[in-house]
């Protein structure tokens, strides 16, 4: 049977390093220090938070329906693991229906700009999903959903129940690629049976709520 994975190793991309901020130089004898705002930060200026290469985006409206898009995925890529391409494309069509339930208009405009982006990226990639037939379609798809969501968690800094942690399998699609998972032991969903337990965990992005760090 066709397959679109290739047994071509690639080596799992190294982070980013994180910046140094350099410190102000102090005020001059005789002029005025900077005013310090007392403002209680908001949704705009969580936007762009140092130590992130993306905006970080205050994103607490939201966090339920991260919540209920995270549990579709992780159904999807436990069905992919087990070769399950009809529970995978349900898992595409619970997240679609999540995201068609967000209510912009409730959102702030800082956080309704700083959304959009995902916003449009996952539909695209989760109606892929939706409406796969088969593994060998499904399968990159959902490696398109990972890519998106891994964005979104970093992005609105994500605080709610579930863990999230993200694997890679280097040979994936000829290239590599990245997954989210709840918990240790690697369940590839890009192999399935194949090469079950090929790739390993690369960060914790969140552990879940009352866990011990």
């Amino acid at each position: 049977k066709p397959s679109m994975m290739y047994p071509v190793g690639g080596a799992p991309m190294a982070g980013h390093a994180g910046k140094n901020m350099g410190t102000k130089p102090g005020t001059a004898k005789g002029s005025t220090p900077a005013k310090v705002s007392s403002k209680p930060e908001t949704e705009h200026s969580s936007i762009g938070k140092s130590g992130s290469s993306r905006p970080v985006i205050d994103a607490d409206p939201l966090l339920s329906q991260v919540d209920d898009i995270l549990k579709a995925y992780f159904e999807g890529a436990d069905a992919l693991s087990r070769d399950d391409a009809v529970t995978a494309k349900k898992a595409g069509r619970a997240i679609a229906k999540t995201l068609s339930g967000i209510d912009m208009g409730r959102m702030g405009q800082a956080l309704h700009m700083a959304w959009m982006p995902f916003h449009g990226k996952l539909k695209d990639s989760v109606l892929k999903l939706a409406q796969s037939e088969s593994l060998d379609v499904a399968r990159p798809a959902f490696r398109d959903v990972s890519n998106v969501l891994i964005e979104i968690v970093k992005a609105v800094n994500y605080r709610g129940k579930l863990a999230v942690y993200r694997f890679h399998c280097p040979m994936a699609f000829g290239e590599g690629a990245d997954w989210l998972q709840q918990k240790d032991g690697t369940a590839n969903p890009y192999f399935g049976s194949r090469m079950f337990k090929c790739g390993a965990l690369e960060e914790k992005l969140h552990e879940a709520a009352g866990a011990v760090r």
